[in-house]
């Protein structure tokens, strides 16, 4: 009996004497806890959360909310040993926390796919719609096709019955002549252009431009012509003025410096419009995201078709220094 007595006050003794030592070294520096030695201190102050909080360490260098949270009840611990307790606690007395967990992951669940079949049909609906364009844009594609084989093959006539046409001097006498009255002029020339010259007219160059100012300039409607070549190997043209004289035009040269201008805007007007076009087809082949070969194809025929019309602005403005306008005009105003 002695003894345990002995025990219990030396244990008292000590006790006492360590929490009321001059330098307070058990008391927390913080929170001004006090403690029987110096581990449980140092164990209280690296672990209790409300003596972190004080010391600004409980959320930067410990990150307890993003290490030690419950994931069933959310609750903090301060370490991961009593994480692992807590949850074993938390999961005998809360079976409802888990059927709920459950019951929210599987909504979680649900709606994830509500919104993948929703996004599903969204792209569908965008597929469908971008083979509905595809379909349209190979139908118009395939018309201008069939437009373009049309113009060539009217093109291979042509040269065909060019080149079966005898080139022979035609020299008429003037009482034989039987011309309409010459009535061509710059301004009557510009509406005519403008109304009637078309984009296929170019594509044959100077001999299709040709063709244009025997059907639309030289030839009245009804039928009668204003202008004849009377010598193919020379080019030498005539028609009759306002006061009824027969008029020489050697080479066409008078009649060149009345066309000449009108006829070279309408052409650039015309080189406009296909610049226009091929910036058109290049967005529609930037913004779609299949197979763009016949929009490619149709890119290729326009820039061939507008380097054509730029060779025959070319020829037209030098139509006095390279003949080839009078030329082709002498082979179809011969008849």
């Amino acid at each position: 009996m002695y003894i345990f007595f002995l025990q219990f006050f030396t244990f008292f003794y000590f006790l006492f004497k360590d929490l009321y030592n001059k330098d307070m070294s058990l008391i927390c520096q913080y929170c001004k806890k006090l403690f029987v030695n110096t581990y449980t201190l140092s164990t209280h102050q690296n672990t209790a959360k409300f003596c972190l909080k004080i010391q600004g360490k409980y959320e930067t260098e410990f990150k307890i909310e993003e290490d030690f949270i419950c994931e069933l009840c959310d609750k903090v611990l301060s370490t991961k040993h009593r994480l692992k307790i807590h949850q074993e606690k938390c999961i005998t007395k809360n079976p409802e926390l888990i059927l709920q967990k459950i019951i929210n992951l599987k909504t979680d669940i649900y709606k994830e796919r509500d919104k993948f079949n929703t996004l599903i049909k969204e792209k569908d609906i965008q597929l469908k719609s971008k083979d509905k364009q595809l379909d349209k844009k190979d139908q118009q594609l395939d018309k201008k096709d069939e437009h373009i084989k049309e113009l060539e093959d009217k093109l291979e006539r042509a040269l065909n019955k060019a080149i079966e046409k005898p080139t022979t001097n035609v020299v008429n006498n003037n009482n034989s002549i039987n011309l309409a009255v010459f009535n061509v002029t710059t301004e009557s020339t510009k509406q005519i252009l403008k109304d009637k010259l078309k984009r296929e007219h170019l594509y044959y160059g100077m001999g299709g431009f040709a063709d244009f100012a025997k059907e639309h300039l030289l030839t009245l409607e009804n039928g009668e012509m204003i202008y004849k070549c009377y010598d193919v190997s020379r080019q030498i043209f005539k028609y009759v003025d306002n006061h009824g004289v027969l008029i020489k035009d050697v080479k066409a040269r008078k009649l060149m410096s009345i066309i000449r201008e009108p006829v070279v805007r309408r052409i650039l007007e015309i080189i406009n419009e296909y610049n226009i076009e091929y910036e058109t087809l290049n967005k529609e082949i930037y913004d779609m995201d299949t197979d763009t070969s016949a929009l490619r194809n149709k890119i290729s025929q326009i820039d061939y078709f507008k380097k054509e019309a730029l060779k025959l602005k070319s020829d037209i403005n030098m139509m006095e220094e390279n003949n080839k306008f009078a030329l082709e005009l002498s082979t179809r105003l011969s008849d």
